[in-house]
């Protein structure tokens, strides 16, 4: 299987319990959930879309920095998220479309 590992900055907003998440090696590749399981689940989303639309597009994708190299802001947090990307793969090329058809009688 194909799987790419990428630290994501956790960073908590400033009123509530929420956090912003980004990938610093990733530019672009940025969402925010309202906990922290919430910002896990849609940070691993952020990835597999961001990897598959940079496939797509033919973009160079980059080779996931090491965390010691890595600037972290005060309070927030870096933590490793992982893309499988066969299986977003598969997800997309499968993916259900409606489309509105006018046919003859």
């Amino acid at each position: 299987m194909d799987k790419r590992t990428y630290l994501a900055l956790f960073d908590p907003e400033e009123m509530g319990n929420g956090y912003t998440v980004t990938f610093p090696d990733l530019p672009g590749a940025i969402t925010e959930g309202n906990d922290l399981a919430q910002a896990r689940r849609m940070a691993r989303e952020c990835l597999e879309l961001h990897l598959w639309g940079m496939e797509r597009d033919g973009d160079e994708i980059p080779e996931a920095s090491q965390p010691e190299l890595m600037q972290v802001p005060p309070g927030a947090f870096l933590a490793p998220i992982d893309a499988w990307m066969d299986l977003i793969r598969d997800d997309m090329e499968n993916k259900a479309v409606n489309k509105m058809v006018t046919l003859p009688e």
